[in-house]
């Protein structure tokens, strides 16, 4: 892949599933994450919306709250708060893992990922 190329999808995540999910009527085959679309506002919000409700974190990458609402806000399609919430686990997870990795420059995030 040229430098263009991973220039445009640097900081992209597709989460496929292995089968459709539904929530509440609506099917998600895929979900789509562009982490660099966040600014320093998104995390300002996600901090102060977590503070809130009395949750108090020293670092965003390690709180699974932070990297999912984080992962919300990143969402190409508007996917709210609450269906992340109510993915498998194991989506879930693989979801928030994708967020805090990109938080600590761990991966490059240009793969479609398939839930396996």
């Amino acid at each position: 892949m040229g430098n263009k190329e991973k220039e445009k999808t640097e900081g992209i995540y597709i989460h496929e599933f292995k089968e459709p999910f539904k929530y509440e009527g609506k099917e998600y085959k895929s979900m789509s994450f562009n982490w660099n679309k966040l600014k320093g506002e998104d995390g300002l919000c996600i901090e102060e919306e977590l503070n809130a409700q009395g949750i108090m974190m020293v670092i965003p990458a390690y709180n699974a709250g932070y990297l999912i609402r984080m992962a919300s806000r990143a969402s190409l399609e508007g996917v709210p708060l609450n269906v992340l919430l109510a993915l498998p686990l194991k989506d879930y997870n693989t979801i928030k893992g994708k967020a805090k990795s990109f938080l600590l420059g761990l991966e490059s995030l240009q793969t479609t990922e398939e839930d396996g």
